[in-house]
């Protein structure tokens, strides 16, 4: 919906939906959480960690230059998967 104007589309889910949710939990798993654990995490010399609920998530990081150096490879990431 866009300025109070229902538009039909064919991709995503709905705003919402039951499915959305169980969708972005089994996606990001495996998109953001095993990349974080298994990437990301690796390489950090301080402490680094995730806290996602569904679609959301909230990263923290001991050393500030790795948080950007995160944020600017999130980017890419998120890129790659069309998101």
């Amino acid at each position: 919906m866009e300025e109070g104007k229902k538009y039909k589309t064919d991709n995503g889910t709905p705003q919402g939906g039951v499915i959305s949710p169980i969708l972005a939990n089994v996606y990001l798993h495996y998109v953001l959480d095993l990349w974080f654990e298994k990437v990301v995490r690796k390489q950090c010399k301080g402490q680094a960690y995730i806290v996602r609920y569904a679609d959301d998530f909230v990263c923290c990081f001991q050393h500030k230059s790795e948080a950007q150096q995160f944020f600017h490879s999130l980017k890419l990431r998120l890129k790659k998967f069309n998101l």
